[in-house]
């Protein structure tokens, strides 16, 4: 008897879990109304189910969501479903997370329609992040980047996420470009690449550029185009005379080449001593 009563509630236990699955696989397809009635056919059976209980509540929630955005402009439908999504408090099992999932990606394909690249505080790159999807944030990232090249945040965002990619060499150059750029904007913190942090917190966002080529840690690139920011910033002028200090053709004017190693030693000893100690190594 025991046996028996075992198995019925380990058919019935099977049954739910089934059932539990289905209905919010329904429901992350947006079948709001079959979704409750799965999801009510598991509390007929066991009213105490939480699962479904949850379903039914997020059935309703974003079934008058997409109701109210029907009848709203297309970008404002965009931001409201995105603010009701964080509205929502989703449990942590599979199923809640999986409806969130597929409600971020509806998000960010009805924004790439209308080509919308910000959704209140964030980007279509930071919910492509949020649902994993790396190669999607990159591109998107570069993609916004061609209009607005200088957008420090978009700039750590980029390497960011080329970092997570394993696209170091890629990653460290955006790090490097968003630090000549707005060293004030960037914050340690958020950086992946911990060498950099490092560099921040003992040099500071200004120098960092500069200490970042010594350790080799960043590439020397030509920036010659940051005219107005080299003369402001002194960290992008140090790496500046670090760029055509190393680039200067030696042949034709090493007398150039002397008075910036000078330059760098008047303004800049405790770099100068570590570039130094670098062309000693090199026996130049």
């Amino acid at each position: 008897m025991t046996e028996q009563l075992s198995y019925k509630q380990l058919n019935l236990f099977t049954w739910q879990s089934e059932r539990i699955e289905k209905g919010w696989k329904t429901l992350a397809s947006f079948q709001f109304i079959d979704s409750i009635q799965i999801f009510n056919e598991v509390i007929k059976q066991d009213c105490f189910d939480l699962e479904a209980k949850h379903g039914i509540e997020a059935a309703e929630y974003f079934s008058q969501t997409f109701i109210y955005c029907e009848t709203i402009e297309k970008d404002k439908a965009i931001k409201y479903l995105y603010s009701a999504i964080y509205s929502f408090c989703f449990k942590k099992s599979w199923g809640p997370q999986f409806l969130l999932e597929k409600l971020l990606a509806k998000v960010i394909s009805e924004a790439e329609l209308i080509k919308l690249f910000y959704i209140e505080e964030i980007t279509i790159a930071d919910i492509y992040i949020k649902i994993k999807q790396l190669e999607k944030a990159k591109v998107a990232l570069i993609n916004q980047l061609k209009t607005n090249s200088t957008n420090t945040i978009l700039l750590i965002k980029l390497a960011n996420t080329q970092w997570e990619l394993s696209e170091l060499k890629e990653a460290n150059y955006y790090y490097l470009k968003a630090l000549l750029l707005e060293p004030n904007k960037v914050i340690a913190e958020i950086i992946k690449n911990k060498k950099i942090v490092t560099l921040i917190n003992k040099y500071g966002t200004e120098m960092a550029p500069a200490w970042g080529w010594i350790y080799g840690v960043f590439p020397l690139i030509d920036i010659e185009s940051y005219t107005e920011i080299i003369s402001k910033n002194k960290g992008c002028h140090a790496y500046n005379l670090l760029f055509l200090s190393e680039n200067t053709d030696r042949k034709s004017n090493l007398t150039l080449i002397v008075n910036l190693r000078k330059q760098i030693k008047l303004e800049f000893p405790e770099l100068y001593e570590a570039y130094f100690d670098l062309l000693k190594n090199r026996k130049i």
